[in-house]
């Protein structure tokens, strides 16, 4: 196979060579690698950009100084191979291609820097990240180096993020609102929580989502106002999964209150059907409530389950006072 692929990488056609390249690179064969760098200066772009990209992948250090040689020396297409190509290197070897790479006219190459920055979550990178994410002129140059702030991390992508979130560019504050929501760095949440009073709705929405991938229980309080809010019942449902997600005592308290309510219910017990075993005792306590209404909306969520927890409160709810929460409890056990 080894001796074919090889054969192959020298044919006539340039569609056999680059499929060719793409087969050697991939099985990583030792007796391509002589073959696949001399065709780093292939006449066809196209195989020289299967190359490049190939080469990443083979554990031969001459395979990384014809990626970095081609980042240099390359067309713009191939320079943008191989500033994709980097997120696959060691980090402790490419660094300063990156950065050269962010500072190519063509944008594809800096798009590309950027993403292979974030890959390697390069510490190194966040100067000329942040100097790409704030000013680049090309909008996704831009999101591509907020995406890798967001990826590397850190106490200081954070700050930076942060700032990019009162950015009048309403993609780019977006964007890096979403950023934050993938960092585990705690700092992370306050800004998700200021951006809940956004006068913009997809600001909101985007803190509400990250906050719920976060599962910042400190957030239940900020996320519950919108949950109880009546303008926008697409926000206030997504701010009730998000209470879901999050999981916490309080949020669980907080679903508990909004049962009571006909426009909610249905996202209440959605929510509280995916909960594990943790939060059960949480949510019987909804089987005490006062209204008839949050104990039929508590039957019904822990029917949808498939704990033994939850088979247990639901036989606690065959003795209830009201007949609805009875015959909920026994078709709940039924199915």
């Amino acid at each position: 196979m080894a001796a074919r692929v090889v054969a192959l990488l020298a044919h006539p056609s340039p569609n056999v060579r680059e499929g060719a390249a793409k087969i050697a690179g991939y099985f990583g064969y030792s007796e391509s690698i002589e073959p696949l760098l001399m065709l780093c200066t292939d006449p066809d772009e196209t195989v020289q950009r299967t190359v490049v990209e190939q080469l990443a992948h083979l554990d031969d250090p001459r395979a990384t100084a014809a990626a970095t040689r081609a980042l240099e020396q390359g067309s713009a297409g191939v320079r943008a191979a191989a500033a994709r190509s980097l997120a696959h290197v060691d980090p402790s070897v490419i660094s300063w291609c990156l950065l050269a790479a962010a500072r190519v006219e063509d944008p594809w190459v800096r798009y590309y820097a950027a993403r292979s920055a974030g890959r390697q979550a390069s510490a190194e990178s966040v100067p000329w990240l942040a100097d790409l994410a704030g000013a680049d002129p090309v909008p996704p140059v831009r999101i591509a180096a907020i995406d890798a702030l967001g990826e590397i991390g850190d106490e200081q992508c954070v700050a930076l993020l942060t700032k990019l979130t009162r950015d009048p560019d309403d993609i780019v504050a977006r964007q890096a609102l979403e950023a934050l929501g993938s960092t585990a760095d705690h700092g992370a949440a306050s800004p998700l929580v200021d951006a809940l009073d956004s006068a913009d709705r997809d600001r909101r929405r985007i803190a509400v989502a990250a906050l719920a991938r976060r599962r910042e229980s400190s957030a239940v309080p900020a996320i519950a106002r919108i949950a109880a809010a009546n303008a926008d019942p697409e926000l206030r449902d997504l701010a009730i999964h998000a209470l879901g997600d999050i999981a916490s005592e309080e949020a669980i308290g907080r679903l508990l209150a909004f049962a009571a309510d006909p426009r909610r219910s249905t996202a209440v017990v959605a929510a509280l059907a995916r909960q594990g075993e943790t939060q059960l005792a949480w949510i019987g306590r909804g089987l005490e409530d006062a209204d008839d209404g949050v104990r039929c909306v508590i039957v019904e969520a822990l029917g949808r389950m498939r704990h033994r927890g939850a088979s247990t409160l639901l036989a606690t709810a065959l003795h209830d006072r009201t007949d609805a929460v009875r015959l909920a409890a026994e078709r709940a056990l039924a199915r």
